[in-house]
């Protein structure tokens, strides 16, 4: 009887250790998960998506361009009580290159002040300047969406990440994921119908970048940043004007006639 109510006694007790402090694990894991996305303090703001239909952004009277985030919202924005800062967001979906190797990647440009703001942990580096090249701040989990060509094995098949050296290696990057899907479907394809074949004829513009920084952490810290890149919306915006030139940049929404906005 003596060694049974001993034993009864250890096992609750060690229970209820084990229950207080897997609780207070997943609570930690839970503030930490919600201070790397901005915590309580960080709101997003979106307008209506590119093509979306539905008014419930802006009245039919309203202006069409009323529905979307222009520099203008954002500074009506910062002007509101108890705003601490208001940045512009860009996102893109690109192709970067290195090798044999190549990788759809999430790309966010945003201003020099947000990035601050979100106190990123570097392993390497520093944060991308305002001025000069565009270079990224790349997510610990970066080359875990590099696949390799032909096969379209990459770290999840194989469990080995590619020879990449994010810091030091310049990859190439392509802003129209689009057209560079479009040309590989048609290398790879002999049946190519007539249109994929004159998407072919239009050269995919590829450009050198480099890394100002990497974030810390391993494989398998993952984060909201783990597999993303980061870049300054400013430099951003002069080289996706000189990437696509008049041609509508991803994203951009357009006039009823097709032109799109400022």
């Amino acid at each position: 009887r003596s060694f049974l109510t001993i034993l009864g006694v250890v096992i609750g007790t060690s229970s209820i250790v084990m229950m207080i402090s897997l609780g207070l694990g997943l609570q930690q894991s839970l503030y930490e998960d919600a201070n790397q996305s901005g915590g309580l303090t960080n709101i997003s703001v979106t307008g209506a998506a590119v093509g979306d239909n539905n008014n419930y952004f802006a009245s039919s009277q309203e202006e069409e361009s009323n529905k979307y985030i222009s520099d203008k919202t954002v500074q009506e924005l910062a002007k509101l009580n108890h705003v601490v800062l208001s940045s512009p967001f860009y996102q893109l979906n690109c192709v970067m290159l290195k090798g044999n190797y190549e990788g759809y990647v999430d790309l966010y440009g945003t201003t020099e002040e947000a990035l601050k703001a979100k106190n990123l942990e570097l392993a390497f580096g520093t944060l991308p300047p305002p001025s000069g090249r565009l270079s990224f701040v790349y997510g610990n989990g970066l080359l875990t969406n590099f696949t390799e060509k032909g096969s379209n094995k990459g770290f999840y098949e194989t469990g080995t990440l590619p020879d990449i050296d994010l810091m030091k290696d310049t990859l190439f990057l392509v802003m129209d994921s689009a057209s560079y899907s479009n040309s590989q479907e048609v290398t790879n394809n002999d049946t190519a119908n007539e249109s994929n074949q004159e998407n072919v004829k239009k050269p995919v513009n590829k450009m050198a970048v480099k890394a100002s920084g990497v974030i810390k952490g391993g494989i398998n810290d993952y984060t909201s940043y783990y597999s993303s890149a980061f870049c300054n919306i400013d430099v951003l915006k002069k080289t996706l004007k000189t990437q696509f030139g008049n041609s509508i940049i991803p994203g951009q929404p357009t006039t009823k006639g097709g032109k799109p906005y400022k």
